[in-house]
């Protein structure tokens, strides 16, 4: 199945760029796909999910680096 990106959503196109692309995508013979739209959007979102929840991670594990590394200043000073 041929896919257009999302971020043409709201774009305004002249009607021959408009028949231009849609004849590119429907050029191969296939009608447009529900199973292969829901599964390109759940690989989507599975991606977002991933990385945030990567950055999270990275995010938590900082904090906890910096309090270690405060900890020991403080014990530092005393000892």
């Amino acid at each position: 199945m041929a896919t257009l990106s999302a971020d043409f959503q709201y774009t305004r196109w002249s009607d021959s760029i408009e028949r231009s692309v849609m004849n590119q995508v429907l050029s191969n013979g296939e009608a447009v796909s529900m199973k292969d739209i829901g599964g390109t959007m759940l690989k989507g979102c599975k991606k977002i999910g991933s990385t945030l929840g990567n950055a999270i991670c990275k995010m938590a594990e900082a904090l906890y680096e910096a309090r270690a590394k405060e900890a020991r200043r403080l014990i530092s000073n005393y000892y």
